[in-house]
Order: structure tokens, then sequence, then C-alpha cells
């Protein structure tokens, strides 16, 4: 049961510090065309039929964007510990 949201709670939710997270997730909602990009992959993603549903497209697509992000981010950090010694 959700509680009507208090003009204190109002005020501190546009004070509140922006997460990491946050900025991120709003960062790549921008630069992204989710909406064309889901058209490409859609007919080739599963189809929900006898057995387990598969997950929405949309936040597999997210969840695969992200995780390709920390890999990238990863081998930088390591390439970069590579040419200092």
């Amino acid at each position: 049961m959700s509680h009507p949201l208090t003009f204190a709670a109002s005020e501190f939710n546009n004070k509140r510090r922006k997460t990491r997270k946050e900025i991120f997730l709003s960062r790549m909602n921008k630069l992204m065309p989710w909406d064309q990009l889901e058209a490409v992959i859609e007919p080739f993603y599963p189809k929900p039929e006898n057995g387990r549903r598969p997950y929405p497209l949309s936040t597999m697509f997210r969840i695969h964007c992200m995780q390709q992000r920390q890999i990238s981010a990863f081998i930088q950090v390591l390439l970069r510990k590579t040419m200092e010694m």
C-alpha cells in the first residue's frame, strides 16, 4: 500500500544526490534509441510458448548493454596497468 507523497518528501527527493547508477541509467536512456534497436532484435528474440517464459526484451537488452560497458571498462583498466609496467 503506497502512501501519498508529502510536501517534505517531495522536497527531499529533489535535493537528494543522484547515485552513480541513476546517472548512468539516465545517460544511457538519452543516448540509446531503444525502440529502434529493440525493433531490429525482436523478430529473433524467443517467443513465449510452452515452458518457461523468456524475460522481456527491453530488460535483457539493457542488461546486455550494461555488461558490455563493464567488460570494456575492465579491459581499459587492464590495458592501462600493462602500459605502466
